[in-house]
């Protein structure tokens, strides 16, 4: 498996203005904290300082346009003055490398030592500063360019071409223009501790950022830990197994019977008549037997209103209203209804538990389709609306009931836009999901939309009928899993159902005693989504192995792979682009672990990422 450290910031070749950006989510700090996590501000670059982790080694760059969960540090008290900076996304302490010129700062100390130890200075305009204590020197950021000749064997030279495959569109000869065999300048502003004296260089903001956590942030998961491995690489095949709960993998069995592969991920539902309720055991020990085998185990639940029993109809039951008052008296806490319905979920609780004794993971959507109007508990909008019901079924299946291994989803559907609306907290949710049933089907719309939202965390489609082509998952590659619903699955089955390098079938899953739990860790900032929409001109989001970017404006646009030394591996794109969102995946064939760039250029605008690869 090869994993991309993809480093989340542009590198913008020119001058950078002077702009002192503040986030909202943000409180500039005037007193030098201890036992925070704050970001840093550069003064000479206006960008904030950010964990640059090449797979091969850890620098700092001043050069972030906006904070993510790797510019934050949190500052450790070390006693007698001094204190240590530790990298929350490396989990490791700045030290200075006096081996590298200019005693470079590096991110590769495990526990505080001379090396990691700095004062403060604070100065007059309100910026801080920071001492070495070995060297007694300030931390300084410091321009260095990288000078990156194209490289082109003689023949392709002579061709003037080279065959291409963009993003699912074969492409022949594109033109090899005298412009893309120049060389050009990469610059990076890295932190020495080098400064004598303290100017712009040395001169830092401070902002002390909230936080933006999710439901599972701290707890061990298997799951969580396996699908952000494979972000935007992967997508697991799933499919749901509608009623009867008497023959709980009856559509796992037919992907099987046409495609010779079972789903990696198996879904199940609570439900609602009584037959089905009666049989929920049946379908928690499916669960149990598919999460043996190695498959994601997905729960929803089509609960009866509180106003009627724990089993009822579907029209007139699952699809009903409730009054205004009923709705208020359902989410006051101690009201009849809200008792009924904590008794609903202390029900089905007992089968969480059972799960969690047999050491089984569960991806759970207590509210599908919130913004679905049509269900006793959809369409509520605000506060106090179906996102305050999703909130106290977390907290009671979490704090009251210490369910550890339930990890929550959020479900819309794609029949309106408003989907923030129906947000329960950024802290209540592990996944973000679209059932996908719109005719237009997986629009780059719909796919933006809940990128803007969900930021560098985990989205999936929980339902769909028609399934996502491989081709659609390449230009799309964040939803971590799709699942088709039962009778209604069509579409290039076979294809989508692992027959794909990029779809992972039951077969293809690394078995739960193969994957390594690992703590959900912060992953944003309140008030901050690093997409394509918050870039002026352009934006290239790397999530993994893929780009996406924004156009502003017709052109021609070039965009190419180069490895180290400035030798190009590929032309992935050098063509007249229309006003719009992209997508284009990376060319992962026989890369070679190491350090990579990609370079975009348009109207005489260069930027890039630089990238490591681990094999």
């Amino acid at each position: 498996m090869i994993k991309i450290k993809a480093i989340k910031h542009l590198c913008v070749i020119g001058f950078f203005a002077f702009l002192i950006l503040k986030g909202s989510g943000f409180s500039q700090i005037t007193i030098a904290p201890i036992e925070k996590t704050i970001t840093f501000q550069s003064m000479a670059t206006a960008k904030y300082v950010v964990t640059w982790d090449e797979g091969i080694e850890i620098d700092l760059h001043a050069s972030a346009n906006k904070p993510d969960s790797r510019t934050l540090f949190d500052i450790v008290d070390a006693n007698n003055g001094y204190i240590a900076l530790r990298s929350h996304y490396a989990n490791k302490y700045l030290a200075i490398n006096p081996n590298k010129p200019n005693n470079r700062i590096e991110g590769l100390s495990d526990t505080v030592s001379e090396n990691t130890l700095f004062s403060w200075v604070g100065n007059n305009d309100g910026t801080f500063s920071l001492r070495s204590k070995i060297n007694g020197h300030f931390v300084s950021v410091v321009r260095e360019d990288t000078t990156i000749v194209p490289y082109y064997d003689s023949a392709t030279i002579a061709n003037h071409s080279v065959d291409k495959t963009v993003s699912g569109e074969n492409t022949s000869s594109l033109v090899i223009t005298p412009d893309m065999l120049k060389p050009y300048t990469v610059s990076f502003f890295i932190l020495h501790a080098s400064g004598l004296s303290i100017g712009n260089n040395e001169k830092f903001i401070l902002s002390a950022p909230t936080l933006k956590k999710q439901a599972a942030t701290g707890r061990l998961s298997k799951v969580l830990t396996y699908m952000y491995d494979i972000i935007g690489t992967k997508t697991i095949c799933g499919i749901h197994n509608r009623e009867p709960n008497s023959n709980p993998a009856q559509w796992t069995n037919w992907i099987y019977n046409q495609t010779g592969k079972y789903p990696g991920l198996w879904g199940g539902d609570f439900l609602f008549e009584s037959d089905n309720v009666a049989n929920r055991g049946t379908m928690i020990n499916e669960a149990k037997n598919q999460w043996s085998k190695g498959a994601v185990v997905n729960l929803m639940y089509h609960m009866c209103p509180p106003t009627q029993g724990e089993s009822c109809g579907w029209d007139g039951g699952v699809k009903s209203k409730l009054s205004d008052d009923q709705w208020k008296q359902l989410t006051t806490d101690g009201t009849s209804l809200n008792n009924t319905f904590k008794q609903r979920m202390k029900s089905i609780g007992t089968h969480f538990k059972t799960l969690k004794d047999a050491g089984v993971e569960v991806i759970f959507r207590p509210f599908h389709e919130m913004n679905q109007a049509d269900f006793w508990w959809g369409g509520r909008t605000g506060p106090t609306g179906t996102s305050r019901l999703f909130q106290i079924a977390h907290d009671y299946l979490v704090d009251t009931l210490g369910l550890t291994n339930v990890f929550f989803i959020w479900s819309i559907q794609d029949l309106s836009w408003n989907f923030s609306d129906y947000n329960p907290g950024d802290e209540y949710w592990d996944l973000m999901t679209m059932d996908v049933y719109a005719g237009d089907g997986f629009t780059a719309k719909k796919y933006n939309a809940m990128l803007d939202i969900a930021g560098d965390r985990l989205i999936g489609i929980a339902e769909t009928g028609k399934v996502p082509t491989s081709a659609e998952l390449k230009a799309q590659p964040r939803w971590v899993y799709f699942s088709g619903w039962s009778e209604l699955t069509n579409g290039d089955i076979k294809g989508s159902y692992g027959g794909s390098d990029n779809t992972v079938s039951r077969d293809k899953m690394p078995g739960w005693n193969n994957v390594v739990a690992k703590p959900i860790p912060v992953v944003g900032i309140a008030g901050s989504r690093l997409t394509a929409r918050h870039e002026p001109e352009f934006g290239l989001d790397i999530a993994s192995r893929s780009i996406r970017f924004s156009v502003p404006q017709s052109g021609i646009i070039a965009i190419s792979l180069h490895n180290a030394v400035g030798q190009t591996i590929q032309i992935m794109a050098n063509r007249h682009f229309t006003a719009g969102s992209y997508s284009m995946a990376l060319p992962m064939v026989n890369l070679q672990s190491g350090v990579y760039f990609i370079r975009i250029s348009m109207n005489g605008t260069q930027m890039c990422r630089k990238l490591g690869i681990v094999k």
